[in-house]
């Protein structure tokens, strides 16, 4: 459904094709704007998660930014902030982020520059050892289990790449 065209004309003269509908947003992220290649590296990280919701610390720790440093928090914000307003991200709530099962599945095959699909699964498998050994250490799993979902697609996926982060 990403990929496929519609043969028939539009009568609305609306794009048909879904992917195409999402590349409309994801083009305008520039490539030259710090924030918005962090966005498209946040975007395509969101692939890598289970499709629940997912915590803006643990998202912004896939790629080495520290929950507690002010500047980090801010970088991280403004590139959520990016992503919200291109309607390619949504924050619930309970201020966790939802990205559809859809966009998931687009931002998988949107790998942003000077990074491979490995390198990317590894820092969000790297991110998710942290936070597990970090909670377990606390001895108080409450942002564990919020984040149980996470951990165990972590595990199935890893387990898949034959990677050593799997046990």
């Amino acid at each position: 459904s990403l990929v496929d065209f519609v043969t028939d004309p539009s009568p609305t003269q609306h794009i048909q094709n879904i992917a195409a509908t999402f590349e409309v947003s994801y083009e305008k992220l520039d490539e030259d704007d710090e924030t918005d290649v962090l966005a498209m590296v946040l975007f395509h990280m969101v692939s890598h998660f289970a499709p629940t919701s997912i915590s803006r610390a643990l998202l912004g720790m896939t790629v080495g930014l520290d929950p507690e440093d002010p500047v980090d928090r801010k970088a991280r914000a403004d590139a959520i902030k990016r992503l919200e307003l291109l309607g390619l991200m949504r924050e619930e709530g309970d201020g966790r982020l939802s990205v559809h099962r859809l966009l998931r599945e687009f931002a998988l095959h949107h790998i942003p520059p000077d990074v491979t699909a490995d390198e990317c699964a590894d820092l969000f498998e790297r991110a998710i050892y942290d936070l597990a050994n970090k909670e377990h250490r606390s001895c108080l799993p409450a942002k564990l289990a919020a984040e149980i979902e996470h951990l165990r697609h972590a595990a199935h996926v890893a387990d898949g790449r034959k990677s050593a982060s799997a046990g």
